[in-house]
Protein backbone atom coordinates (compact mmCIF):
# COMPACT_ATOMS: atom_id res chain seq x y z
CA UNK A 1 0.00 0.00 0.00
CA UNK A 2 2.56 2.38 1.36
CA UNK A 3 4.56 1.93 -2.28
CA UNK A 4 1.36 3.48 -4.43
CA UNK A 5 0.93 6.40 -1.45
CA UNK A 6 4.30 7.52 -0.72
CA UNK A 7 5.28 11.03 -2.54
CA UNK A 8 9.20 10.29 -1.71
CA UNK A 9 9.41 6.53 -2.92
CA UNK A 10 6.80 7.59 -6.08
CA UNK A 11 9.31 10.72 -6.91
CA UNK A 12 12.14 8.49 -7.15
CA UNK A 13 10.35 6.31 -9.89
CA UNK A 14 9.45 9.03 -11.63
CA UNK A 15 12.77 10.65 -11.73
CA UNK A 16 14.70 7.02 -13.50
CA UNK A 17 11.89 6.85 -15.58
CA UNK A 18 13.26 10.10 -16.45
CA UNK A 19 16.70 9.05 -16.87
CA UNK A 20 16.00 6.03 -18.90
CA UNK A 21 14.49 8.38 -21.37
CA UNK A 22 17.81 10.44 -21.91
CA UNK A 23 19.46 7.01 -22.73
CA UNK A 24 16.75 6.14 -25.05
CA UNK A 25 17.84 10.17 -26.59
CA UNK A 26 21.17 9.11 -26.89
CA UNK A 27 20.79 6.03 -28.55
CA UNK A 28 18.44 7.70 -30.71
CA UNK A 29 21.39 9.95 -31.86
CA UNK A 30 23.30 6.53 -33.49
CA UNK A 31 20.19 5.97 -35.64
CA UNK A 32 19.36 7.15 -39.51
CA UNK A 33 17.71 9.99 -39.11
CA UNK A 34 14.68 10.30 -41.90
CA UNK A 35 12.81 12.83 -42.99
CA UNK A 36 10.01 13.73 -45.88
CA UNK A 37 9.21 17.32 -46.78
CA UNK A 38 6.66 18.20 -48.96
CA UNK A 39 5.83 21.85 -50.53
CA UNK A 40 3.02 23.13 -52.30
CA UNK A 41 2.94 26.99 -53.44
CA UNK A 42 -0.06 28.55 -55.78
CA UNK A 43 2.14 31.54 -57.85
CA UNK A 44 0.43 34.85 -59.40
CA UNK A 45 3.03 36.59 -60.96
CA UNK A 46 3.00 39.94 -63.35
CA UNK A 47 5.86 40.52 -65.17
CA UNK A 48 7.30 43.63 -66.93
CA UNK A 49 10.22 44.03 -68.97
CA UNK A 50 11.05 48.49 -69.44
CA UNK A 51 7.64 49.17 -71.48
CA UNK A 52 6.55 45.45 -72.49
CA UNK A 53 3.88 43.66 -70.19
CA UNK A 54 3.73 40.05 -69.89
CA UNK A 55 0.46 38.18 -69.47
CA UNK A 56 -0.34 37.40 -65.88
CA UNK A 57 1.30 33.95 -65.02
CA UNK A 58 -0.70 31.55 -62.43
CA UNK A 59 1.23 28.62 -61.77
CA UNK A 60 1.14 26.00 -58.70
CA UNK A 61 4.75 24.29 -57.62
CA UNK A 62 5.84 21.37 -55.95
CA UNK A 63 9.12 20.18 -54.23
CA UNK A 64 9.21 16.76 -52.66
CA UNK A 65 12.28 15.69 -50.67
CA UNK A 66 13.02 12.18 -48.88
CA UNK A 67 16.05 12.76 -46.68
CA UNK A 68 18.62 9.71 -44.99
CA UNK A 69 21.05 11.39 -42.77
CA UNK A 70 23.62 8.23 -41.06
CA UNK A 71 26.23 9.78 -38.55
CA UNK A 72 29.38 7.75 -39.30
CA UNK A 73 32.59 8.87 -37.58
CA UNK A 74 30.80 11.02 -34.04
CA UNK A 75 32.46 9.68 -31.23
CA UNK A 76 31.15 12.21 -28.50
CA UNK A 77 27.54 10.52 -29.47
CA UNK A 78 28.78 6.88 -28.26
CA UNK A 79 30.19 9.05 -25.22
CA UNK A 80 27.15 10.27 -24.71
CA UNK A 81 25.25 6.83 -24.78
CA UNK A 82 27.78 5.70 -22.19
CA UNK A 83 27.39 8.67 -20.08
CA UNK A 84 23.54 7.69 -19.87
CA UNK A 85 23.89 4.41 -19.34
CA UNK A 86 26.20 5.05 -16.58
CA UNK A 87 23.04 7.53 -15.31
CA UNK A 88 20.24 5.69 -15.41
CA UNK A 89 22.42 3.11 -13.54
CA UNK A 90 22.71 5.47 -10.51
CA UNK A 91 19.26 6.62 -10.81
CA UNK A 92 18.24 3.06 -10.22
CA UNK A 93 20.11 2.82 -7.28
CA UNK A 94 18.85 5.81 -5.73
CA UNK A 95 15.08 4.48 -6.53
CA UNK A 96 16.09 0.97 -4.88
CA UNK A 97 17.69 3.08 -1.74
CA UNK A 98 14.43 4.98 -1.20
CA UNK A 99 12.42 1.95 -1.73
CA UNK A 100 14.63 0.74 1.13
CA UNK A 101 14.14 3.74 3.07
CA UNK A 102 10.61 3.49 2.95
CA UNK A 103 10.48 -0.01 4.23
CA UNK A 104 12.27 1.30 7.37
CA UNK A 105 10.08 4.39 7.54
CA UNK A 106 7.04 2.36 7.68
CA UNK A 107 8.55 -0.08 9.93
CA UNK A 108 9.71 2.45 12.31
CA UNK A 109 6.18 3.65 12.72
CA UNK A 110 5.01 0.71 13.31
CA UNK A 111 7.16 -0.16 15.95
CA UNK A 112 6.29 3.42 17.45
CA UNK A 113 2.88 2.56 17.24
CA UNK A 114 3.59 -0.74 18.76
CA UNK A 115 5.51 1.12 21.62
CA UNK A 116 3.03 3.58 22.40
CA UNK A 117 0.02 1.20 22.41
CA UNK A 118 1.98 -0.90 24.83
CA UNK A 119 2.42 1.99 26.85
CA UNK A 120 -0.96 2.79 26.96
CA UNK A 121 -2.10 -0.46 27.76
CA UNK A 122 0.55 -1.02 30.97
CA UNK A 123 -1.04 2.88 32.32
CA UNK A 124 -4.22 1.36 32.01
CA UNK A 125 -3.01 -1.69 33.65
CA UNK A 126 -1.39 0.90 36.44
CA UNK A 127 -4.66 2.59 37.16
CA UNK A 128 -6.75 -0.57 37.52
CA UNK A 129 -4.30 -1.19 40.34
CA UNK A 130 -4.62 2.23 41.54
CA UNK A 131 -8.45 1.44 41.70
CA UNK A 132 -7.90 -1.61 43.32
CA UNK A 133 -5.40 0.33 46.22
CA UNK A 134 -8.26 3.00 46.39
CA UNK A 135 -11.15 0.42 47.12
CA UNK A 136 -9.28 -1.62 49.56
CA UNK A 137 -7.75 1.89 51.60
CA UNK A 138 -11.32 3.02 51.58
CA UNK A 139 -12.41 -0.44 53.72
CA UNK A 140 -9.32 -0.50 55.39
CA UNK A 141 -10.43 2.92 56.83
CA UNK A 142 -13.90 1.76 57.77
CA UNK A 143 -12.51 -1.14 59.45
CA UNK A 144 -10.57 1.05 61.72
CA UNK A 145 -7.10 -0.65 59.65
CA UNK A 146 -6.18 2.04 57.68
CA UNK A 147 -5.16 6.04 57.56
CA UNK A 148 -6.82 8.65 55.47
CA UNK A 149 -3.04 9.75 54.79
CA UNK A 150 -2.67 6.32 52.95
CA UNK A 151 -5.76 7.07 51.03
CA UNK A 152 -4.99 10.70 50.25
CA UNK A 153 -1.80 9.32 48.33
CA UNK A 154 -3.09 6.60 46.52
CA UNK A 155 -6.10 8.84 45.29
CA UNK A 156 -3.49 11.89 44.24
CA UNK A 157 -1.21 9.02 42.62
CA UNK A 158 -4.45 7.74 40.58
CA UNK A 159 -5.55 11.44 39.50
CA UNK A 160 -1.85 12.20 37.70
CA UNK A 161 -2.03 8.66 36.25
CA UNK A 162 -5.61 9.45 34.77
CA UNK A 163 -4.14 13.02 33.85
CA UNK A 164 -1.22 10.95 32.13
CA UNK A 165 -3.48 8.60 30.50
CA UNK A 166 -5.00 11.64 28.11
CA UNK A 167 -1.61 12.44 26.98
CA UNK A 168 -0.41 8.98 26.14
CA UNK A 169 -4.05 8.44 24.25
CA UNK A 170 -3.09 11.61 22.17
CA UNK A 171 0.27 10.01 21.52
CA UNK A 172 -1.41 6.67 20.48
CA UNK A 173 -3.51 8.20 18.05
CA UNK A 174 -0.94 10.96 16.91
CA UNK A 175 1.10 7.40 15.95
CA UNK A 176 -1.79 5.81 13.94
CA UNK A 177 -2.40 8.83 11.59
CA UNK A 178 1.44 8.88 10.73
CA UNK A 179 1.17 5.01 9.96
CA UNK A 180 -2.24 5.77 7.94
CA UNK A 181 -0.42 8.68 6.21
CA UNK A 182 2.22 6.40 5.23
CA UNK A 183 0.20 3.47 4.09
CA UNK A 184 -2.72 5.54 2.46
CA UNK A 185 -5.28 3.79 4.71
CA UNK A 186 -6.84 4.57 7.79
CA UNK A 187 -5.38 2.88 11.11
CA UNK A 188 -7.38 2.07 13.64
CA UNK A 189 -6.37 -0.67 15.00
CA UNK A 190 -2.83 -2.56 15.07
CA UNK A 191 -1.49 -5.72 16.41
CA UNK A 192 -0.29 -6.77 19.28
CA UNK A 193 3.57 -7.74 20.32
CA UNK A 194 4.50 -11.29 22.24
CA UNK A 195 7.02 -9.64 24.26
CA UNK A 196 7.65 -13.32 25.71
CA UNK A 197 8.56 -15.19 22.20
CA UNK A 198 11.27 -12.09 21.86
CA UNK A 199 14.46 -13.43 22.12
CA UNK A 200 17.34 -10.54 22.23
CA UNK A 201 20.06 -12.97 22.17
CA UNK A 202 19.31 -13.46 18.26
CA UNK A 203 20.20 -9.88 17.88
CA UNK A 204 24.09 -10.90 17.28
CA UNK A 205 25.71 -8.26 15.44
CA UNK A 206 28.65 -10.01 14.82
CA UNK A 207 32.16 -8.04 13.43
CA UNK A 208 31.48 -4.04 12.81
CA UNK A 209 33.73 -3.92 9.98
CA UNK A 210 31.93 -6.66 8.20
CA UNK A 211 28.96 -4.23 8.37
CA UNK A 212 31.15 -1.08 7.05
CA UNK A 213 32.72 -2.84 5.03
CA UNK A 214 29.34 -3.75 3.52
CA UNK A 215 27.77 -0.27 3.47
CA UNK A 216 30.78 0.69 1.29
CA UNK A 217 29.84 -2.25 -0.93
CA UNK A 218 26.15 -2.52 -1.02
CA UNK A 219 24.75 0.75 0.03
CA UNK A 220 22.55 1.81 -2.78
CA UNK A 221 23.89 5.80 -2.27
CA UNK A 222 27.44 4.42 -2.84
CA UNK A 223 26.66 2.58 -5.69
CA UNK A 224 24.51 5.56 -7.24
CA UNK A 225 27.15 8.13 -6.37
CA UNK A 226 29.80 5.75 -7.92
CA UNK A 227 28.25 5.51 -11.37
CA UNK A 228 27.64 9.14 -11.10
CA UNK A 229 31.32 9.20 -10.50
CA UNK A 230 31.77 7.04 -13.63
CA UNK A 231 29.55 9.14 -15.72
CA UNK A 232 31.49 12.30 -14.82
CA UNK A 233 34.33 10.37 -15.86
CA UNK A 234 32.68 9.81 -19.70
CA UNK A 235 31.60 13.27 -19.61
CA UNK A 236 35.56 14.78 -19.35
CA UNK A 237 35.99 12.58 -22.60
CA UNK A 238 33.17 13.57 -24.39
CA UNK A 239 34.01 16.96 -23.66
CA UNK A 240 37.12 16.78 -25.50
CA UNK A 241 35.42 15.03 -28.33
CA UNK A 242 34.25 18.42 -29.24
CA UNK A 243 37.52 18.91 -30.87
CA UNK A 244 37.31 15.82 -33.41
CA UNK A 245 35.68 16.31 -36.65
CA UNK A 246 32.44 14.32 -37.55
CA UNK A 247 31.33 12.46 -40.84
CA UNK A 248 28.12 11.99 -41.95
CA UNK A 249 26.75 9.86 -44.84
CA UNK A 250 23.52 11.46 -46.62
CA UNK A 251 21.18 10.08 -49.40
CA UNK A 252 18.39 12.27 -50.54
CA UNK A 253 15.47 11.77 -53.44
CA UNK A 254 13.56 15.00 -54.41
CA UNK A 255 11.40 16.04 -57.11
CA UNK A 256 10.25 19.02 -58.31
CA UNK A 257 7.88 21.04 -60.63
CA UNK A 258 7.45 24.59 -61.77
CA UNK A 259 10.37 25.70 -59.87
CA UNK A 260 10.61 29.16 -61.60
CA UNK A 261 9.17 31.44 -63.95
CA UNK A 262 11.59 30.03 -66.17
CA UNK A 263 10.76 26.48 -66.21
CA UNK A 264 6.81 26.37 -65.65
CA UNK A 265 4.96 23.04 -66.30
CA UNK A 266 8.83 21.69 -65.95
CA UNK A 267 9.88 18.74 -63.62
CA UNK A 268 13.04 17.53 -62.33
CA UNK A 269 13.73 14.29 -60.41
CA UNK A 270 17.23 13.98 -58.20
CA UNK A 271 18.99 11.54 -56.36
CA UNK A 272 22.55 11.97 -54.41
CA UNK A 273 24.80 10.40 -51.79
CA UNK A 274 27.56 12.05 -50.33
CA UNK A 275 29.46 12.47 -47.44
CA UNK A 276 29.33 15.89 -44.93
CA UNK A 277 32.72 16.54 -42.75
CA UNK A 278 33.03 18.75 -40.02
CA UNK A 279 35.65 20.02 -38.46
CA UNK A 280 36.32 22.57 -35.59
CA UNK A 281 38.43 24.91 -35.65
CA UNK A 282 37.63 27.40 -33.31
CA UNK A 283 35.23 28.10 -30.61
CA UNK A 284 36.22 31.24 -28.91
CA UNK A 285 37.16 28.41 -26.36
CA UNK A 286 33.83 27.41 -25.52
CA UNK A 287 35.25 23.52 -25.99
CA UNK A 288 38.51 23.92 -23.54
CA UNK A 289 36.32 25.52 -20.79
CA UNK A 290 33.69 22.26 -21.17
CA UNK A 291 36.47 20.34 -20.80
CA UNK A 292 37.61 22.02 -17.65
CA UNK A 293 34.08 21.99 -16.48
CA UNK A 294 34.17 18.06 -16.99
CA UNK A 295 36.85 17.95 -15.02
CA UNK A 296 35.66 19.47 -11.76
CA UNK A 297 32.50 17.91 -12.04
CA UNK A 298 34.34 14.61 -11.72
CA UNK A 299 36.50 16.15 -8.99
CA UNK A 300 32.73 17.09 -7.27
CA UNK A 301 31.26 13.87 -7.61
CA UNK A 302 34.74 11.94 -6.07
CA UNK A 303 34.46 14.23 -3.01
CA UNK A 304 30.28 13.25 -2.53
CA UNK A 305 31.26 9.81 -3.02
CA UNK A 306 34.00 9.47 0.12
CA UNK A 307 32.23 12.25 2.22
CA UNK A 308 29.02 9.66 1.44
CA UNK A 309 31.45 6.29 2.88
CA UNK A 310 32.60 8.65 6.09
CA UNK A 311 29.18 9.39 7.14
CA UNK A 312 28.11 5.94 6.62
CA UNK A 313 30.67 4.72 8.23
CA UNK A 314 29.76 7.06 11.23
CA UNK A 315 26.06 5.90 11.08
CA UNK A 316 26.76 2.06 10.86
CA UNK A 317 28.78 2.10 13.96
CA UNK A 318 26.20 4.28 15.98
CA UNK A 319 23.52 1.33 14.82
CA UNK A 320 25.90 -1.31 15.66
CA UNK A 321 26.78 0.21 18.68
CA UNK A 322 23.23 0.87 19.89
CA UNK A 323 22.29 -3.16 18.84
CA UNK A 324 24.76 -3.85 21.56
CA UNK A 325 23.71 -1.61 24.08
CA UNK A 326 20.03 -2.39 23.96
CA UNK A 327 20.67 -5.87 24.28
CA UNK A 328 22.69 -5.47 27.70
CA UNK A 329 20.26 -2.99 28.39
CA UNK A 330 17.32 -5.87 28.17
CA UNK A 331 19.27 -8.38 30.22
CA UNK A 332 19.74 -5.36 32.49
CA UNK A 333 16.08 -4.80 33.01
CA UNK A 334 14.89 -8.10 33.07
CA UNK A 335 16.95 -8.59 36.42
CA UNK A 336 15.69 -5.46 37.13
CA UNK A 337 12.04 -7.08 36.98
CA UNK A 338 12.52 -10.14 38.56
CA UNK A 339 13.78 -8.07 41.69
CA UNK A 340 10.93 -5.96 41.39
CA UNK A 341 8.43 -9.09 41.34
CA UNK A 342 10.33 -10.29 44.72
CA UNK A 343 9.79 -7.04 45.66
CA UNK A 344 6.29 -6.53 45.22
CA UNK A 345 6.14 -10.65 46.50
CA UNK A 346 7.75 -9.87 49.70
CA UNK A 347 5.64 -6.43 50.61
CA UNK A 348 2.48 -8.47 50.02
CA UNK A 349 3.45 -10.85 52.65
CA UNK A 350 4.65 -8.28 54.75
CA UNK A 351 1.45 -6.40 54.57
CA UNK A 352 -0.44 -9.85 55.47
CA UNK A 353 1.58 -9.94 58.58
CA UNK A 354 0.98 -6.04 59.66
CA UNK A 355 4.35 -5.36 58.69
CA UNK A 356 4.15 -3.06 55.59
CA UNK A 357 1.22 -0.49 54.94
CA UNK A 358 -1.06 -1.13 52.03
CA UNK A 359 0.94 1.70 50.05
CA UNK A 360 4.29 0.04 49.90
CA UNK A 361 2.30 -2.34 47.89
CA UNK A 362 1.16 0.18 45.33
CA UNK A 363 4.69 1.45 44.72
CA UNK A 364 6.21 -1.88 44.53
CA UNK A 365 3.30 -2.24 41.73
CA UNK A 366 4.41 0.92 40.43
CA UNK A 367 7.86 0.25 39.99
CA UNK A 368 7.24 -3.34 38.03
CA UNK A 369 4.91 -1.46 35.79
CA UNK A 370 7.92 1.20 35.02
CA UNK A 371 10.84 -1.59 34.33
CA UNK A 372 8.14 -3.25 32.48
CA UNK A 373 7.55 -0.04 30.17
CA UNK A 374 11.34 0.37 29.65
CA UNK A 375 11.79 -3.27 28.99
CA UNK A 376 9.17 -3.61 26.45
CA UNK A 377 10.76 0.10 25.23
CA UNK A 378 13.93 -1.20 24.72
CA UNK A 379 13.06 -3.93 23.12
CA UNK A 380 11.49 -2.22 20.11
CA UNK A 381 14.65 0.04 20.36
CA UNK A 382 16.87 -2.81 19.30
CA UNK A 383 14.62 -3.74 16.62
CA UNK A 384 14.68 -0.03 15.30
CA UNK A 385 18.39 -0.10 15.44
CA UNK A 386 18.73 -3.46 13.82
CA UNK A 387 16.78 -2.58 11.15
CA UNK A 388 18.70 1.43 11.19
CA UNK A 389 21.92 -1.56 10.76
CA UNK A 390 20.76 -3.15 8.07
CA UNK A 391 19.49 -0.36 6.02
CA UNK A 392 22.79 1.68 6.43
CA UNK A 393 24.94 -1.24 5.17
CA UNK A 394 22.82 -1.58 1.84
CA UNK A 395 21.08 -5.12 3.31
CA UNK A 396 17.80 -5.90 2.13
CA UNK A 397 15.03 -5.13 5.16
CA UNK A 398 12.27 -8.17 3.96
CA UNK A 399 13.91 -10.58 5.91
CA UNK A 400 14.30 -8.89 8.83
CA UNK A 401 10.71 -7.29 8.85
CA UNK A 402 9.08 -10.97 7.65
CA UNK A 403 11.04 -12.17 10.86
CA UNK A 404 9.60 -9.53 13.14
CA UNK A 405 5.90 -10.04 11.60
CA UNK A 406 6.26 -13.51 13.38
CA UNK A 407 5.72 -12.01 16.88
CA UNK A 408 3.13 -10.21 15.77
CA UNK A 409 -0.86 -11.55 17.24
CA UNK A 410 -3.90 -10.60 15.51
CA UNK A 411 -6.28 -8.72 18.67
CA UNK A 412 -9.38 -10.49 17.40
Amino acid sequence: MSKTNDSLFLMANTRTNIVKENERQAYSQLLPLVSLQVARSQVEQDRKDNAQKFPTQSYTTESDSLTLSQPLYRPKLLSELKKAKKLTLSSSHEAKNEEQNLLLRVSLAYLNALSTQDNTLLHQKKIELLKVQKRFAEKSILAGTGTKTDLLEISASLDRAEATLIKLLQQQDFSFAELSILTGKSVKKIYTFDHKRFVPEDYNPGSLVKWQDNSKKNNPMVMSIGERLNAAKIAVSSSKYDHFPTVDLTAQISRGSSESTYFVNSSTETQSVGLSFFLPIYSGGMITSKVRQSIEQYNLEAEQLRKMKNELKIKVQESYNSVREKKSLIKALIKARDSANSLLAANEKSVELGIRRRLDVLISQQQLISVEKDLALTRFELITAWFTLHFNSGLSLDKEIEYINGFLINPK
